[in-house]
């Protein structure tokens, strides 16, 4: 991502973004910043009956582990996956492999 901040006026940016190929990404034809004094971020506002948004945080209790999963590498296995996967594994030669298996 490129980022162009360029100044178009006394207190205000322009903000103009491109990504890797150079298609613009985000445009702001202008920013006015301003100084914040030491009081306006102290206390955060807790009002928030007028909001469209808000967080809900829902307590869960984990049950029991899952079983460890099995994994078949389909095909060639040239960087020697199947080993890196460990004991529950196996290399199976096509797509059909692993139904076959499954009807075992």
């Amino acid at each position: 991502l490129r980022v162009r901040i360029a100044s178009c006026g006394e207190d205000a940016v322009q903000i103009a973004a491109v990504d890797p190929g150079g298609q613009p990404v985000v445009s702001v034809e202008s920013l006015t910043l301003r100084a914040a004094g030491p009081g306006d971020a102290a206390e955060p506002r807790r009002d928030d009956s007028n909001s469209l948004l808000r967080v809900d945080w829902t307590a869960r209790t984990l049950g029991a582990p899952a079983a460890p999963a099995t994994w078949a590498v389909l095909g060639e296995d040239p960087f020697g996956l199947t080993a890196a996967l460990g004991a529950d594994s196996e290399a199976v030669a096509g797509v059909h492999a692993p139904a076959a298996t499954l009807e075992e």
